[in-house]
């Protein structure tokens, strides 16, 4: 697929509003000011706790982590099981694993960030739901680290280097990493896929 995205690059970064690049440089340049509201207010709509409707009480957690995860190193497993220590709804905590990749990411960018779109790219289903919370993080994590090597072959072998050209040339971001880059690009040949591949503006080969 990623010659598709190389191929059709014009076309995927019309999906990528420049927003984006402009919110994602300044959250990141203003990683220092997690205790502002006003940051806190942007980095909610912009990694979209709000949509989620995530509980104050969680939020407030999740920011007390991103402070503490800037400070040292972790990883995904430990951010995970923290995470569900607080409720994400009114009556209930919840695995909120993409969450935790994002948090992860802002704090080391060459991270990747999991999602639904990102999933679906590569064919992988969530675990189910009936499996122990520990067998589900597990799932996750696998996976997460599996797309931590694929985007580090994606760059060593040059395999999206002329989306990644055109995304530097036309968005002009200043904060984004290759790694990020290739997040962004998948996102949107995703997105830009589920709704208009079937008319033809892009062609499998």
């Amino acid at each position: 697929m990623y010659h598709v995205i190389n191929g059709h690059i014009g076309i995927i970064l019309e999906q990528i509003p420049r927003s984006h690049v402009t919110e994602y440089d300044y959250l990141q340049k203003h990683l220092k000011n997690l205790d502002d509201k006003e940051y806190q207010r942007r980095f909610k709509v912009f990694l979209r706790l709000n949509a989620a409707r995530l509980s104050e009480l969680f939020c407030g957690h999740y920011f007390n982590i991103l402070k503490d995860v800037s400070s040292k190193k972790t990883n995904i497993t430990d951010v995970c099981k923290r995470l569900h220590e607080v409720k994400t709804h009114k009556h209930r905590q919840s695995l909120q694993f993409s969450f935790a990749s994002k948090l992860i990411h802002m704090t080391d960018t060459s991270m990747p960030i999991y999602d639904s779109m990102i999933a679906d790219f590569y064919f992988y289903a969530e675990p189910n739901r009936n499996k122990s919370l520990k067998d589900r993080i597990h799932d996750l994590a696998t996976f997460h680290e599996f797309l931590t090597k694929e985007y580090n072959r994606i760059i060593n072998n040059g395999l999206l280097r002329d989306a990644i050209r055109a995304f530097r040339d036309e968005l002009k971001p200043q904060m984004f990493t290759d790694h990020k880059i290739i997040d962004s690009l998948i996102w949107a040949f995703v997105s830009f896929q589920k709704k208009d591949v079937a008319k033809g503006k892009i062609t499998y080969c």
